[in-house]
């Protein structure tokens, strides 16, 4: 399955110009749809798993990637890349349960200033 964008005046599976959805096309009709200009893929974001780079990024790093089906699946299976999670607005990606701790500061107070005595 792939995210698409129709891009041209003519639905493709009941979706208007500008509509973003998945779809599972068979490989021969997702390259009909794209050469006809009626779609383009959306990008999404892989991890280089294998020892070679991959779209210019290092083994380990992070990319944004508009594959077609047969490319990724030839890069999956290679165990070249591997599908990550999205990025969320915030930067990091969206499966992350940990948030960075606040900052703790300290202030330090005088006995006289908090209304004690000082011995």
């Amino acid at each position: 399955m792939n995210t698409y964008r129709v891009t041209s005046g003519a639905e493709v599976v009941d979706h208007k110009e500008g509509a973003v959805f998945d779809h599972d096309f068979s490989p021969e009709v997702e390259a009909d749809l794209l050469a006809a200009g009626r779609i383009v893929i959306e990008p999404r974001r892989y991890k280089v798993v294998g020892s070679s780079s991959v779209n210019e990024t290092a083994p380990g790093g992070f990319f944004l990637g508009a594959f077609t089906r047969g490319q990724e699946a030839a890069l999956l299976a290679g165990g070249h890349i591997e599908r990550a999670r999205p990025i969320a607005a915030a930067g990091k990606p969206t499966d992350t349960a940990t948030t960075s701790p606040t900052p703790i500061t300290t202030t330090t107070v005088s006995p006289a200033a908090a209304g004690e005595k000082e011995s």
